[in-house]
C-alpha cells in the first residue's frame, strides 16, 4: 500500500511541476506545443515502464519467497513427522543415558528388545555389554538379546543407542559359511609294509576292512570318498559337515586303532582337513599341508584348518614343537616296543663297533 502511495505522490508532483514550468515556454507554433507535448508523454512511459518493471520483479520476489516459505513450513512438517516415525514406528531401538548410564528414555521398539519397563534402570542391570561400549565409547558392535543379532552404534557425544536387528542377515551368513566346501585327505599310514607278510586274500580282506570303515564314517557326515591310490583317499563335504566331525572327536582314528589292534598290524591315519572360501586349487593346498603337518607330528591324528581359526590338532599326543619324527619312526619304535614286551630277557648292546650288536646277540 505504501509503494502505490508513493507512486501517486511521485506521479502528480511530476505532473504540478509541468505545470508549473509550461508559462516560461513559448510555444510559437503548433508543432513546438506537439513535440513538448510528446516529450513529456514519452518521460511519463518511461517512469511508467520502468515503475512497472520494478513492481513486477518485486511481486516475482515477493511470490518466490511465498513458495519456499510455504514448501519449508510443509519439509519442517514432514521432517517432524518422520522424526517422531523415526523414534516410535520403526524397527530401530534407540535408548538414551544420563551421565551416570542411566536409562533416561527409550522408545517403544527398545522396550520391545529389553523390558517395557527400562526406562530409570542402570545400564548395566538391561544389558551388560552395551553397559561396557558406552564405559569405553565403543561407537560399532553387535550384540545378541533374546537370540536375536543386533548391529549397535552408540554416539558418546550425545549418549544415544541405536538398535538394528540384524537376525535375518546373521541367519543367511550362517547357512552360507556352513555351505563352504571342506577337503580332506586322508593317508594309512604303514599300510604296505604291515601287510606285506600277509597272503593276497588276507590283505584284500584287511584293506576291505579299513575301507569299509573310512566309507561308513564319511557317509555319517555326508562327505564324498574317492580313494586315488592304495593308501590315500579325499573326502569332500562342507564345513557344517566338518564341525559336526570336529564336535565327535574324529572318532575315525579309534576305529582304525581298533581294527589294527585286532589284526595286530601297525597301521594308523593320517588326515588333514581344510576350509577356506576359496577355490578348490587353493583349498587343495590347504588340506595337503595340513595332513603333511599331520604326518611331521607322527600320524594317527588329524590336523584341521579352517578359515580365521587356529590350527586344530585331534588324536595328538604330543604339540608340534616337542614331536617331529615321521610315521615309520613311530611305527618302528612301537613294533620294537611289542617285540622286548613279548621276550623273557632283553640285551641292549651299543653301536660304538660295527660288530658288537652281533656279539651281543650270540652271547644272548
Amino acid at each position: 500500500m505504501k509503494r502505490w502511495l508513493f507512486s501517486v505522490i511521485a506521479v502528480i508532483v511530476f505532473a504540478f511541476s509541468i505545470y508549473l514550468y509550461i508559462p516560461y515556454f513559448k510555444f510559437d507554433s503548433t508543432k513546438q506545443l506537439l513535440a513538448f507535448v510528446l516529450l513529456m508523454g514519452s518521460f511519463v512511459l518511461i517512469f511508467v515502464t520502468i515503475y512497472l518493471s520494478l513492481n513486477f520483479q518485486a511481486r516475482q520476489k515477493a511470490k518466490t519467497l511465498q513458495n519456499r516459505l510455504a514448501m519449508w513450513t510443509k519439509l519442517s512438517y514432514h521432517v517432524n513427522q518422520v522424526g517422531d516415525e523415526v523414534f516410535n514406528e520403526l524397527p530401530i531401538g534407540i535408548i538414551a543415558l544420563d551421565d551416570d548410564f542411566e536409562i533416561k528414555w527409550a522408545n517403544p521398539h527398545a522396550k520391545s528388545i529389553f523390558d517395557p519397563k527400562i526406562t530409570g534402570k542402570d545400564l548395566k542391570d538391561v544389558h551388560p555389554q552395551l553397559h561396557m561400549a558406552a564405559m569405553n565409547n565403543k561407537v560399532q558392535f553387535s550384540i545378541q538379546v533374546k537370540n536375536e543379532s543386533y548391529d549397535v552404534t552408540y554416539r558418546p557425544e550425545y549418549r544415544f543407542f541405536y538398535l538394528f536387528n540384524v537376525t535375518e542377515r546373521e541367519k543367511i551368513k550362517a547357512r552360507y559359511e556352513e555351505q563352504i566346501p571342506a577337503l580332506g585327505i586322508i593317508y594309512l599310514d604303514n599300510l604296505d609294509e604291515a601287510i606285506g607278510s600277509m597272503d593276497v586274500q588276507e590283505q584284500s580282506s584287511l584293506k576291505g576292512e579299513y575301507l569299509a570303515a573310512i566309507a561308513d564314517w564319511a557317509n555319517k557326515y555326508d562327505g564324498f570318498l574317492k580313494p586315488y591310490s592304495d593308501e590315500r583317499l579325499i573326502v569332500v563335504l562342507f564345513r557344517k559337515d566338518l564341525n559336526r566331525m570336529i564336535q565327535d572327536k574324529f572318532e575315525i582314528l579309534d576305529k582304525v586303532r581298533l581294527i589294527s589292534t585286532q589284526n595286530q598290524v601297525r597301521v594308523s591315519i593320517s588326515m588333514g582337513a581344510a576350509s577356506w572360501d576359496v577355490d578348490y586349487e587353493e583349498l587343495g593346498i590347504y588340506a595337503q599341508n595340513a595332513v603333511e603337518l599331520a604326518e611331521k607330528r607322527g600320524g594317527d591324528q588329524v590336523v584341521v584348518n579352517i578359515q580365521n581359526q587356529k590350527i586344530a590338532y585331534f588324536g595328538a599326543k604330543n604339540d608340534a614343537s616337542a614331536k617331529s619324527s615321521r610315521v615309520g619312526v613311530r611305527i618302528n619304535a612301537q613294533t620294537i616296543k611289542d617285540f622286548i614286551d613279548k621276550s623273557s630277557a632283553v640285551y641292549v648292546m651299543g653301536h660304538n663297533q660295527a660288530d658288537l650288536d652281533a656279539f651281543g646277540s650270540m652271547i644272548a
